[in-house]
Order: structure tokens, then sequence, then C-alpha cells
């Protein structure tokens, strides 16, 4: 069996637009804040008495498990199921990943084919470039995200 890393590699780019397809279709690209009260890290940015920080996360959520399973094995993600509450719905699954390395691999083979959301998913790549210690530029780069998801993923009027 083939390791995740020798598979990724033998992909070729249409499997890459193919994910991008699937992304913009049944995927979310998002910049996430996070905040913790009174915590002592190096990660995060204090801002009066609470601690905010920033992380990338790409997630893709759908029925149909081939598609899933490719899908996860891409994104070097795990595949989840989810559980819902109305038991007359199919089985939803779900991959996610928030490692700052993962998605810039991941975006840097999927940007180019990107339709819908290719705004937010280059922001969310010149996000996780960032270096560390970056918190007002993360802050803006976050608020620009919400404008951008309210828009749709594309440019707001």
């Amino acid at each position: 069996m083939e390791k995740q890393g020798e598979l990724r590699e033998s992909l070729k780019e249409t499997d890459w637009a193919w994910l991008a397809g699937f992304i913009d279709g049944e995927g979310h690209i998002a910049i996430r804040r996070g905040y913790a009260e009174n915590t002592n890290t190096t990660r995060r940015t204090r801002t009066s008495d609470s601690w905010t920080w920033y992380s990338a996360r790409v997630s893709v959520h759908n029925t149909d498990i081939p598609s899933m399973e490719k899908a996860s094995a891409m994104m070097d993600g795990t595949l989840v199921k989810r559980k819902l509450q109305a038991s007359n719905l199919r089985e939803m699954y779900t991959v996610e990943i928030t490692a700052r390395s993962k998605v810039q691999a991941l975006l840097r083979k999927i940007v180019p084919y990107m339709v819908t959301k290719r705004q937010m998913a280059q922001l969310l790549l010149d996000f996780a470039d960032l270096p560390r210690g970056s918190g007002p530029l993360k802050q803006e780069m976050y608020e620009r995200s919400v404008i951008l998801s309210q828009a749709g993923g594309r440019k707001a009027a």
C-alpha cells in the first residue's frame, strides 16, 4: 500500500481540478477566530483580559462515500461520519484540515482551479503563509474573510 505522500505526488492535475470543484461546491474555507480567558501561551495574541488566536480551515461535507474517500486522501485528512438529528436523512461525512502545512500544500494545488471560492482560498493561503507573531495582520485578514463569506466567497461590492 502506498503512503499518503506518495499518493499525493502521483496525482494528475485533473485530480486537483476535480478536488477544487468538489470544494467549490461542497466545501467550506475559512479563517477561524478563537478566544480563551486568562490563558498563557506564546501562540496567542493578548487582547485585554482574554487571548485571541486565528487558524486556517478547509473542510468538505457530502453523503457520497467514494467521493469523500478520494477527497480525504487528497486533502490528507480524516474522513469522519457525522451524526444527523433527523433519522430520515442519509449519513453525512466530513473531511477537515486545520494544520498550517496541510492547508498550504492543498491550497497551492487547487487555487488555480477554483471558481466560486477562489478569492477566499487565496486569502486563506496568504493567511497560512504569514509568519507567527503576525497578530494584527491576522485580525485584518480575518475581517476580510468575514466580508468575503457574507458575499458568498466573492468580492463584496
